[in-house]
This record gives C-alpha cells, structure tokens and sequence, in this order.
C-alpha cells in the first residue's frame, strides 16, 4: 500500500498506510472530507443547459462510487466503503471536479517543461501558452465587424439574433489584459500588482460567461433562431472560449504563486 490521500485541509497528502489505520468512525470522517475536497455539487459552478443539461466544462461528471472505491477499495474496509458511497449518492449521482481537483489534476505533470522543471520560466511559458490558446478560441467566437464590398456587394451583413456571453467591450477588454500579461511576462522584474490585476478582471469575464450558462437557456432560443447544427456550433465554441480563458486564469495563478502572491 502507498501513496499519499490529498484534501483541501491537508494539501501535502495523508499515507495511505495511515487511513487504514484509523478507526472505523475516522475512516468515515476522512472519506468525507476526502470527496467533499474533490467534488462539488455541478450546481455549484457547472454551465447549465435547460435541454442538454450541466456542461462539465472543467472535467466529469464523476461518479462517486468509482471515485471512492479507487482511492479507498484497498484501504478501508468493504462495508465501510459501501456504507459512505450510498451516503453521498443520497445527495447526487453526478459530481464535477472542486477548484482543489482541478489543480491537482494541472499540477505538477501539466506545468512542467520538456525538461520536467518547475521553475519561473516555465510558468511564464505556461501562461504564454494558454493565452495563445484561449485568443484562438475567442477569435472563432467574437462576433466579426461589417465589412462591405464595392458595386454588387451591398448585401446587408448577416447578424445572428441570439444573446452572446460576452459583449464587444468584454473581448475588447480581455485582449488588454492579454497584452498587460505578455508585457510583464517579457519583464524580468514584472509588475506583480499589474499581473494581478489583468487575472482579476480576466477572473471576472470567466465568472460570467459560467452565469450565463446557468442563467441562460440558450438550447432553446439558440436551436429555434439558427437551427440545431448550427446552435451546437456554436455553443461548442462558447465553451472552448470559457475553458480557454479559465486555463489562463489558472495559469497566472500558477506563475504567481511562484512569488507568493496572495489570491
């Protein structure tokens, strides 16, 4: 038996060896706390569709009784195991993965270099990355401006009447915070507070393209106005927009962290 059992309480790990040592009544308790670390309610923070339902964005929907029996089938005792996963499967039968999951599924593997190193480098070229990324994904999504042509080409341009997560002065303002960030990236001594600032905002227009999803039924309004293929078109790069600007997000945070900086 090894291996080290993370929660957010204890984020440098439990040894397994010390779980299947605890008491029946401990066992219980760390098994809760342990999935409660991981997963949360999808109703928490999930996109939402009234027709097709959450949109696990960030990963899932994950299972509790496979999720439990994987990190606990060889440590804790059958009847035991059973006993917590039919307690949590009273409360949801589909998880999506907490903001703790997230990272530790991003970290170390997913930020380390060719070299497998882990320095402040390496975060930089991480956040480069993702913002490489994400500005594709926006782009396909940020609604095109008019153009219009000479003699014969005066056909009115198409506009598509359904309600977008981000206006025109939102993608305006995420490409400022991207060239805040590659700007200070290039700095050997960047400006911290800058940085910081840039995350906060693009933090902002991450948090409400996920309320739109939840308070939009945009299945609905979007399959009537455009038609269903072209509704999952574009719904699909709603969310390919979304994970691309959390993933900078995270990765600031990532390259922050570096220097101890407060979120």
């Amino acid at each position: 038996m090894a291996g080290l059992l993370l929660t957010e309480a204890n984020p440098e790990g439990i040894p397994a060896e010390t779980v299947a040592a605890m008491d029946p009544d401990d066992q219980r308790e760390f098994m809760h706390e342990w999935f409660q670390s991981h997963f949360v309610d999808p109703a928490d923070e999930t996109p939402h569709d009234a027709e097709d339902g959450y949109i696990y964005v960030w990963g899932g929907p994950y299972d509790a009784a496979d999720e439990l029996t994987e990190a606990f089938g060889d440590i804790v005792p059958e009847p035991l195991l059973l006993e917590v996963i039919q307690q949590i499967e009273r409360e949801g039968h589909e998880w999506a993965p907490s903001s703790f999951k997230q990272h530790l599924d991003r970290d170390p593997s997913d930020w380390e270099d060719i070299d497998g190193k882990d320095d402040e480098p390496s975060r930089r070229a991480q956040v480069l990355q993702a913002i490489n990324v994400a500005e594709a994904a926006l782009a396909k999504l940020e609604p095109k401006p008019a153009t219009h042509g000479g003699m014969g080409h005066n056909k009115p341009p198409e506009t598509v009447a359904v309600s977008l997560p981000l206006t025109t002065a939102d993608f305006y303002q995420i490409k400022v915070e991207f060239a805040v960030i590659r700007m200070e990236i290039a700095n050997p001594t960047p400006d911290q507070k800058q940085v910081e600032a840039a995350h906060r905002s693009l933090q902002s227009k991450a948090k409400t393209m996920v309320d739109w999803f939840a308070a939009t039924e945009f299945g609905k309004s979007f399959n009537k106005t455009l038609g269903a293929a072209a509704a999952g078109a574009l719904v699909t790069l709603i969310t390919h927009a979304l994970i691309g600007l959390n993933n900078v997000v995270q990765s600031v945070e990532h390259w922050l962290s570096f220097f101890g900086a407060p979120f």
